[in-house]
């Protein structure tokens, strides 16, 4: 049997699934129903054009968390730090299209064009769509006052009408006292061969991007014709105010796609998923199963670790949710599981507080002929039970067995996030019968 993955709730804590590099963040936005253009802890907030810019759709995990462009949105200046000999950027996101036309369709603008390319003069650059690919132009002013275009693409088409990732490094570097301007793109993770490394003759650049709004779905002055704009969708943007490496890449591809590998969960068996988003806490991202029931006092919706509102859930003393059974299938020789999510929590005490139950215990342990699974924190630790009937050996009989582990031996105690993976598995052992791993 596949392995289930599942995003749930702690006991006074709350979860998420996101995790990304956080230093030289410049913005992240999650386009969460409900707050589709909030940005991140900090972060200066997109503005619609009109009224109806966006319309929110379904992203790759199945929510109701992506936007679909109707017009533009903006906000001020990034100011990307610039120093005499680097300038360094970075974009993140997701797109889905099924545009192929050569127009020019602009997806993100930071530049200081009026209409739907560069004049002579001006500098800046951005991000566009053509043909299925996406391509990055730019045009900088050198320390000798020459104006130098830049232009690359990704070498795979997009315009699928599937979820693809894109990841963009902009970066000056200094090869052998002369300056180079180094561009690349990643498509789903791959690099992509259109890399670009550009020599310039005027020394380094000293103009790399310029004072205006930052715009999606148009230029500055939000004049593109419809021809020129991004029809399509977006998801999960983040901007960085340096390069980053591809392992750091790789975490946002995986962590982006709720840390499931960097592969879609949908295409994967998952029993049922629950990011609590804003106005739908407890619905589950699969749809074909049910949703959370709230029991007991009243559950509390509070900030995620990314300060998107109400994204998230702290679970006070005297409530609980609860769903109907997860069926689990396996055979006697096998059985495989996995529970996975965000917590935050201060509980350091010596009592073992359940997070996730699924057993017929009537106490807080086991006892008879209970049996079944739970997951706890103890003294700051997180751990596993479980407990099940196992033939014997050589004997038709069955016995009540218990297995445990008291946790990864690190306390995540200190009101930080932490990322918990319990993994439950059974394989058939060739001499003594059934055996048994909990990995936490």
């Amino acid at each position: 049997m596949k392995t289930k993955l599942l995003a749930l709730v702690l006991l006074y804590t709350t979860f998420i699934y996101a995790q990304i590099p956080t230093n030289d963040l410049i913005g992240s936005y999650y386009f969460n129903n409900g707050s589709p253009h909030v940005g991140s802890s900090g972060t200066e907030n997109f503005t619609p054009s009109v009224a109806t810019a966006t319309s929110q759709v379904t992203d790759r995990n199945g929510g109701n968390n992506a936007i679909e462009f109707n017009n533009a949105l903006f906000r001020s200046n990034l100011d990307f730090a610039q120093g005499t000999t680097n300038v360094n950027m970075h974009y993140s996101f997701w797109i889905k299209t099924n545009q192929s036309d050569a127009n020019e369709r602009t997806i993100i603008d930071d530049s200081g064009r009026s209409g739907a390319n560069f004049s002579s003069t001006d500098r800046g650059y951005f991000i566009f769509l053509k043909q299925g690919k996406v391509y990055f132009k730019a045009q900088f002013r050198d320390a000798n006052n020459n104006y130098t275009p830049i232009e690359f693409s990704t070498d795979v088409t997009v315009n699928d009408n599937n979820w693809h990732h894109i990841a963009l490094n902009v970066s000056q570097v200094i090869v052998n006292t002369s300056y180079d301007f180094v561009g690349e793109f990643y498509v789903d993770n791959v690099l992509q061969q259109g890399a670009i490394n550009q020599p310039f003759t005027g020394g380094n650049v000293v103009s790399f991007d310029r004072n205006g709004d930052v715009t999606l779905n148009n230029n500055k002055d939000r004049n593109l014709p419809p021809a020129n704009r991004f029809n399509g969708q977006l998801d999960d943007l983040h901007i960085y105010n340096r390069t980053l490496s591809t392992a750091e890449q790789t975490s946002i591809f995986n962590d982006d796609s709720n840390g499931i590998s960097g592969t879609n969960p949908t295409s994967l068996p998952a029993i049922f998923s629950y990011s609590f988003n804003p106005n739908a806490n407890f619905v589950n991202d699969e749809t074909s199963t049910v949703d959370l029931t709230q029991n007991g006092a009243s559950i509390i919706d509070i900030a995620d670790r990314d300060a998107i509102a109400n994204s998230a859930i702290s679970i006070p003393s005297g409530a609980n949710l609860t769903r109907p059974n997860i069926s689990i299938t396996g055979t006697n020789e096998s059985n495989q599981f996995s529970y996975s999510f965000w917590l935050k929590t201060t509980i350091n005490d010596g009592n073992r507080r359940t997070i996730i139950d699924d057993s017929n215990r009537s106490g807080s342990g086991f006892t008879g002929n209970e049996r079944g699974y739970f997951f706890y924190i103890l003294n700051g630790n997180v751990g596993a039970r479980v407990r099940f009937r196992s033939p014997l050996p050589n004997s038709v009989a069955t016995s009540v067995v218990s297995r445990g582990v008291e946790s990864t031996n690190v306390n995540i105690a200190d009101g930080n996030w932490h990322h918990v993976v319990f993994t439950i598995n059974n394989e058939d052992a060739p001499t003594a019968g059934n055996d048994w791993e909990i990995t936490t």
